[in-house]
């Protein structure tokens, strides 16, 4: 994680930095490592080319359930991994 991202998580969450890297560190377990690290590649690789998620989806015709998981958790999950 680039550490000046999780600072800016940090203050904007009133958190420490510390817990946000244990908060991340919890939602990688809990969603698996292999997942968590696709995520964050596909992540990276959108953030180099400049497109959002949404676009990704667009551009290739899947709806989020189709690219995240049948049942939708992490895209659930997300919105309170820092609340």
């Amino acid at each position: 994680m680039n550490e000046e991202q999780r600072d800016k998580i940090a203050v904007d969450n009133g958190l420490s930095a510390g817990s946000v890297t244990n908060k991340v560190n919890q939602w990688r377990v809990d969603l698996g490592l292999p997942s968590a690290n696709a995520l964050r590649e596909l992540g990276v690789t959108l953030k180099r080319v400049g497109i959002t998620p949404a676009q990704c989806m667009c551009s290739v015709g899947f709806d989020s359930a189709n690219m995240i998981g049948r049942d939708n958790t992490a895209v659930q999950d997300s919105g309170d991994l820092f609340h």
